[in-house]
């Protein structure tokens, strides 16, 4: 909290005209802060303190220009490297602060709960009445927001997952190739690989016929996701996979370090 005094001891005499209010809140993730700022303008002197400041300006009364701006990242620069302690500092504008409130948005419902002004023009603390009193809440708007935001989430994660497939086809396939570099045959087309390694491995009891197998599905997956025939894979089947895979991987090493 002293932190925070002395940094808005610093900045008020500077732009006390443009601040609305100055709070410290709890430490919030670097994602949460983004969410907030979406449409904003701020500074991240260090993203991974403790510290986290809030400050409002004045976008109603005050136009905002480029010119405002930059004088602004100047002055909140200088007095950082003057205080010399870390600081997660976030510029809100005034009009967005009063939307994302009339909104409910879950953040700002959060910074409301756990900050506490250090310079406040009556804002942020009629905001806290409001919440405490049960009269911010989350709109339609807002709900139906934050719930597309999860069905995205949960797309992103499927994309992951096959992302992740097609880079172990990809690991299995250049150590098979090294393999077979090894003994003098040269890299051929990847639906090409499982017989390859039958005559020149399996045949030779030099490799167990299981790789062989899991290798031709897994290229059998990995083209069946490039022609989008199959458009997700569970977690226990990438479990699966990558399990298999790094067994893959660590036989072709087998293979291509055993004399050395």
């Amino acid at each position: 909290m002293d932190y925070a005094i002395s940094f808005s001891k610093e900045i008020l005499p500077e732009l006390e005209n443009f601040i609305k209010t100055i709070v410290v809140f709890g430490s919030y993730s670097k994602y949460d802060v983004k969410k907030i700022s979406e449409n904003n303008w701020s500074i991240n002197h260090d993203s991974q303190s403790d510290i986290d400041i809030l400050i409002v300006v004045d976008d109603v009364k005050y136009a905002l220009t480029a010119e405002f701006i930059q004088t602004y990242r100047v002055v909140v620069a200088n007095i950082l490297r003057k205080l010399n302690f870390k600081i997660h500092l976030q510029t809100l504008k005034l009009s967005n602060f009063w939307d994302y409130a009339k909104k409910g948005h879950p953040i700002l419902v959060n910074i409301l709960r756990t900050g506490y002004p250090v310079y406040d023009l009556g804002m942020f603390e009629t905001l806290q009445y409001l919440l405490e009193d049960g009269k911010i809440k989350g709109t339609e708007e807002m709900i139906n927001e934050f719930y597309k935001k999860s069905c995205a989430a949960m797309h992103n994660s499927s994309i992951k997952i096959i992302n992740a497939v097609v880079d172990l086809y990809w690991a299995c396939y250049d150590s098979s190739q090294a393999a077979l570099m090894k003994i003098g045959e040269m890299p051929g087309l990847p639906q090409l690989i499982p017989d390859l390694l039958q005559v020149r491995f399996v045949n030779l009891n030099k490799l167990d016929g299981k790789h062989v197998h899991f290798f031709s599905h897994l290229y059998d997956i990995t083209k069946k996701l490039e022609k989008g025939e199959i458009d997700n894979i569970s977690g226990h089947d990438y479990e699966n996979i990558k399990a298999n895979a790094i067994e893959f991987q660590k036989v072709m090493k087998e293979l291509i370090y055993k004399n050395k």
